[in-house]
């Protein structure tokens, strides 16, 4: 289940309990690439991954979203024989805002940051991870509170600055049935229906705390139902990026894992396919001799 140093065990997070007095356990550090579908069991997809799975892609703007397709590759020259093999080149073309991918600042705000102006250090922070996943069951359109957000803080004893805040919905199971992921089977715009965070929780994280980011499991880091686009329009706006479409949300603790986020470095853009990985600690089970009494 391991590469390299990796552990090679399930990726699970305080399911094994120390025996009292133990020995003290040892830490390692687990890596997840937030992206779909790796070879490698041990790591984590964290990024649903266009060439594999569906980007989402509007045709068309102002009233029809978007029917799903695919981030196309193709080859732009022959195959080129070595003596010991081929050279192997693609073309690839895609949407900025499809898949996997990061809103900008520029992507709401006129003279906001581009893709390739965002502090590179925004890019590496802690995760913190705001669970609503059963009230999104009961509500498709549920929304991310103040009340979450500082619950967050309570329970885990630290600050929302500095982080990139990301938003556990249950959505990303809904990757593959495209029906359930937008919340219609119809490419209306006006009948998306899915979760996000609310306009107030917006407008006091850029009051009163400095994140670096936000992320969403599900298309957008409005809800569906939104017509304005409010909490773009507040956090972009205040120089604070969106990930949308992450994959595996579930599969990190609400804190404790670090993230790294990587999108395409595309000049002047509003957005770009993005990989995201997150590393956090394991605790493993002492050695079994030191459960001897």
């Amino acid at each position: 289940m391991g590469r390299g140093g990796l552990i090679a065990r399930p990726l699970l997070w305080g399911r094994r309990t120390p025996a009292r007095n133990p020995t003290p356990p040892k830490i390692r550090h687990a890596w997840g690439l937030l992206h779909a579908h790796t070879q490698w069991p041990n790591i984590l997809p964290l990024v649903w991954s266009g060439s594999l799975e569906r980007g989402c892609q509007p045709r068309r703007r102002p009233r029809h979203l978007t029917v799903v397709q695919n981030y196309e590759v193709r080859p732009n020259i022959a195959l080129v024989l070595l003596e010991n093999g081929t050279i192997q080149s693609e073309e690839y073309s895609s949407a900025t805002h499809v898949g996997t991918h990061m809103d900008a600042p520029a992507h709401f705000a006129r003279g906001g940051l581009t893709i390739d102006q965002i502090p590179v250090h925004r890019f590496i922070a802690a995760a913190a991870i705001i669970d609503i996943t059963a009230r999104a069951q009961l509500d498709r359109d549920a929304e991310a509170t103040v009340e979450d957000l500082l619950h967050w803080e309570s329970i885990t004893g630290q600050t929302l600055d500095e982080t990139v805040i990301l938003l556990k919905t249950g959505w990303g199971k809904k990757w593959n049935n495209r029906t359930d992921f937008f919340g219609t089977p119809e490419n209306d715009a006006t009948k998306l229906h899915f979760p996000g965070l609310a306009p107030d929780a917006a407008t006091w994280l850029v009051e009163n705390r400095n994140i670096y980011g936000i992320g969403t499991e599900a298309l957008s880091i409005d809800k569906g139902a939104t017509r304005t686009y409010p909490v773009h329009q507040t956090l972009l706006g205040h120089g604070i990026y969106g990930l949308e479409n992450v994959a595996n949300v579930d599969k990190i603790p609400i804190y404790g894992a670090k993230l790294y986020v990587m999108p395409m470095k595309i000049g002047r853009a509003s957005g770009a396919p993005t990989r995201i990985i997150a590393t956090y600690p394991i605790i493993l089970d002492p050695p079994a001799s030191s459960n001897l009494v």
